[in-house]
């Protein structure tokens, strides 16, 4: 399961995320969808581990600490998109 607890994240001063919370059960699918500059990325690089979050946790099948690895793979978007892809598996 994949578990955001009242994740924030700051940037240059700009809060991108403000106290998101959300769970995913084991298959489940999220899209994310938003105007440029709404979080979008920023909360798939704090999930994957790549950013560290102002506030709040990630949690991976109830561990912490979320970082790439064999259980954990991300991707960038395709040229020009600029973003983060991932696939969260057990």
């Amino acid at each position: 399961m994949l578990s955001v607890q009242k994740l924030s994240q700051t940037l240059s001063g700009k809060t991108v995320l403000a106290e998101l919370s959300f769970a995913m059960a084991p298959g489940e699918v999220l899209a994310l969808l938003g105007p440029s500059g709404s979080g979008k990325t920023s909360l798939q690089r704090l999930i994957a581990g790549f950013d560290a979050p102002s506030a709040g946790e990630v949690h991976l099948q109830g561990a912490t600490g979320i970082r790439p690895g064999p259980r954990l793979a991300a991707a960038a978007q395709a040229p020009g998109g600029g973003g983060l892809s991932g696939r969260f598996h057990d």
